[in-house]
């Protein structure tokens, strides 16, 4: 039995152009105007949840949350099928060989098959809770060993809640879950989500510090002139980061007090989230993506003034997230300069 109750209804969002050059508009096109739907808690009794995460249900609205069906962009039809069919194959194999355990306790699922990445967790994933809380107070929220990361964990201490991480070895017959929906499509956040996020973090008094995020310590997408960039942005005292070596806490902190972010597209980016209304974000941004402007939707729901600087691939066959990039240091400075100078 499933019982779907409505937690938040449909919704406009429009958001200013900002400083957008004309011939750039193209990019940011899609997202000047978004209908966001509306969003859903389902209640399931006597479900099995698998040690994996999946959920033992053929309810289309759930698998399709679970899949993240709106995260996805290119190909999407093709890409459905494939995430739908590997699905079900991995969920019959499960049901027959895993062990199963009863659980009785009141639990909640608020992740899906991207929260293990840094973005979504913080995004999509962190705000649910606080929905959760609203339901049940007294919830246990339960999460696969996958996400055992150590920022997960330390994100989850900070709301004051109890957890567990199921074991892969086994399936889960549970009494009593609550599954919380999306709250709206991955990288197109509701304003009055990210404002209940940020009610639960002290923030820094003073906006004091420039940040330059670096990808250097990552497999993929660099900037290729890198150093040369690090010399500009120390003559302009940024401080140079890489954020996958500071923990949760540490990272609220820093960015809580940051006047200026810049950096290539990635998940360091996400902690804008944290940042103050009227600071800035200087995005580096891939040349030609249509689907990469999360943080010019972030940053409009948070008021935080959006600056941009295309830039090439290096390796012009790789897709955007994988590709390496370089960036046209004099008109990077250039841009720079106004940025700061700006009132």
């Amino acid at each position: 039995m499933i019982i779907k109750n409505k937690i938040l209804s449909n919704e406009i969002i429009k958001r200013k152009l900002g400083i957008i050059d004309s011939k750039d508009k193209y990019l940011f096109k899609k997202d000047f105007k978004k209908k966001i739907c509306e969003s859903y808690v389902y209640h399931l009794k006597n479900k099995i949840v698998f040690g994996d995460g999946k959920i033992g249900t053929l309810n289309h609205d759930i698998l399709s949350d679970y899949l993240s069906y709106n995260s996805l962009s290119k190909f999407i039809f093709l890409k459905k099928i494939i995430l739908k069919c590997k699905y079900f194959i991995e969920v019959l194999y499960q049901n027959v060989f895993l062990k199963q355990k009863h659980i009785k306790n009141n639990c909640v699922i608020i992740y899906n098959r991207n929260s293990y990445g840094y973005f979504h967790w913080v995004l999509d994933t962190l705000p649910k809770i606080l929905y959760a809380k609203k339901i049940n107070a007294n919830f246990t929220f339960i999460l696969p060993e996958s996400l055992k990361q150590k920022f997960i964990i330390d994100s989850l201490k900070k709301f004051n809640i109890k957890f567990i991480f199921i074991k892969r070895d086994y399936k889960y017959l549970f009494e009593n879950i609550t599954y919380i929906g999306e709250l709206y499509p991955s990288g197109s956040p509701r304003k009055e989500v990210l404002e209940n996020l940020r009610k639960n973090i002290k923030f820094k008094k003073k906006n004091i510090e420039r940040i330059y995020i670096s990808r250097n310590k990552t497999d993929r997408r660099k900037i290729i002139n890198e150093n040369a960039l690090i010399e500009v942005l120390k003559k302009y005292k940024f401080r140079i980061l890489y954020t996958e070596k500071i923990n949760f806490k540490k990272q609220i902190e820093i960015f809580s007090k940051a006047a200026i972010v810049t950096g290539l597209h990635g998940a360091g980016i996400t902690n804008i989230v944290w940042m103050k209304k009227n600071s800035k974000l200087f995005e580096i941004k891939p040349e030609k993506d249509l689907f990469l402007n999360c943080y010019f939707n972030l940053a409009s729901a948070l008021k935080i003034n959006y600056h941009y600087l295309i830039c090439k691939k290096y390796n012009y066959l790789s897709s955007s997230k994988n590709a390496d990039y370089e960036v046209n240091i004099s008109y990077f400075e250039k841009k720079l300069k106004k940025i700061i100078n700006e009132k």
